[in-house]
């Protein structure tokens, strides 16, 4: 973490055996805020940037589902939030290692 860059970018390779081309999967994110969040979105992109789309929390896209920045705190961890894409009926592309899957949190 850069205390001097306002945008702290972290990568995450996720390998889950649980991921299967026509199920259902959550993609759940948990993070810590402070301030607490203000806004997320989603971006689904392949690297070659097109095909981009965009899910803002508390929306829906085609089968991507973004449920709101849930605060999930408990006695060590005061500023923790989740946050929950929801793929439904996975494709092959979604799976791709060619595509990413983004989180942008933004808090005041």
């Amino acid at each position: 973490v850069d205390p001097e860059d306002e945008r702290d970018n972290t990568t995450v390779t996720i390998c889950d055996t649980r991921l299967c081309e026509g199920e259902d999967y959550d993609l759940v994110v948990q993070f810590d805020s402070n301030p607490e969040p203000s806004a997320a979105e989603w971006s689904i992109r392949n690297n070659d940037r097109r095909g981009k789309t965009a899910v803002r929390e508390g929306n829906r896209r085609r089968t991507y589902d973004a449920e709101y920045v849930e605060n999930i705190k408990d006695r060590w961890n005061h500023d923790r939030y989740e946050a929950r894409m929801k793929f439904e009926n996975i494709q092959r592309e979604d799976m791709s290692k060619d595509t990413e899957h983004l989180l942008e949190v933004t808090n005041e």
